[in-house]
């Protein structure tokens, strides 16, 4: 038999030679895939976080608006305690930044002057990034003025009206009460409020007021008229007729006026005053109003004749009711006088 040579070992070469760019991929291609991966997930995360934000500074005006109704003049009301308390459940949320200013806001309508200090100061330690803290002004029409951020012209603002107020203290609070000042309180359906008389400044009214007082007149009478940012008034008889229209509500008293008295007293918030109709020169005999802001207009019209000692959040609750339809200051809903006794 024929000896056969072994078989020859034959190697095939490639058509041709790997690029270099292919050679990269192969053997980089799995790591590629995994940062493809990782930018995808990242870019997404960074999607949503930004959704989540959003979603976020949403919650927070939510809870703003529902704990801080706006009033009549569009503007968020609240205690300043209160709504600090809001932008602290929400702490690291930028709109916390416009809540505390808001805050710092309120307490200077409510002319709680340090308070508006303190909500500034809180703004700035919390936000010390925030436009309202970083970013300037010029607030007024002098082109030299120093540019000032929103947080710095109020705290501006604050010092100089603190400074007027010291200078000039006399012209904006009535005198002190006399010593035997007699007290009345007003109990309803919402609170009670408590007033003193100044007999020495108003002695017609305020005799006249007291008689009211002690003989009923005012128990079951209703608040008829709220205004708010202004005043609240009742002592129409009218209201607790139910035979009587609420279209004759205001028209009602005992049947006579009393003539006017210069008392000197001034329309500050959380006053009392007798009411009259336009053009009279003599007060109602029964209808009177508390001031919830001050209302200095009146000064030379009306007779203030008692101040407000206790009861001024009562006084703004009622303030605060919501209109009737059809009408621009009757409640829906007043708050009745369920009883007014001399203490």
């Amino acid at each position: 038999m024929a000896d056969h040579k072994a078989p020859t070992a034959v190697t095939i070469a490639p058509l041709e030679e790997k690029s270099g760019l292919a050679t990269f991929v192969e053997r980089w291609w799995k790591l590629a895939t995994v940062l493809a991966v990782a930018l995808t997930a990242w870019t997404i995360w960074q999607h949503k976080s930004a959704l989540d934000a959003e979603a976020g500074e949403v919650a927070v005006w939510a809870d703003f608006r529902s704990k801080a109704p706006e009033d009549a003049t569009g503007l968020p009301r609240g205690a300043t305690a209160d709504l600090l308390a809001i932008a602290e459940a929400h702490k690291g949320r930028s709109a916390t930044a416009w809540i505390e200013y808001m805050a710092a806001v309120n307490a200077y309508e409510n002319k709680d002057y340090d308070d508006a200090v303190r909500a500034l100061e809180r703004l700035e330690s919390n936000h010390p990034k925030h436009p309202l803290v970083l970013d300037t002004y010029s607030f007024g029409s002098d082109a030299n003025i120093t540019k000032r951020s929103v947080v710095a012209e109020m705290r501006t603002r604050l010092a100089g009206v603190k400074a007027w107020r010291v200078a000039n203290a006399d012209q904006l609070s009535n005198p002190e009460l006399p010593a035997d000042a007699p007290r009345v309180r007003l109990s309803t359906d919402k609170g009670d409020i408590e007033v003193a008389l100044y007999v020495d400044r108003a002695p017609k009214h305020c005799e006249n007021f007291l008689k009211l007082v002690g003989e009923g007149y005012y128990d079951g009478i209703k608040f008829h008229r709220v205004v708010p940012g202004f005043m609240i008034q009742a002592g129409c008889p009218n209201t607790k007729d139910s035979a009587k229209e609420p279209a004759t509500w205001g028209t009602g008293g005992p049947g006579y006026k009393v003539d006017r008295e210069e008392s000197g007293l001034k329309h500050f918030e959380g006053f009392l005053a007798a009411a009259k109709q336009g053009g009279d020169t003599q007060s109602s005999g029964s209808q009177f109003y508390i001031t919830v802001a001050d209302a200095n207009q009146l000064d030379k019209d009306y007779v203030v004749f008692g101040k407000v000692l206790s009861g001024m959040d009562t006084a703004h609750a009622i303030e605060k009711l919501e209109i009737a339809e059809g009408t621009v200051d009757r409640p829906d809903m007043p708050a009745v006088i369920t009883k007014a006794t001399k203490l």
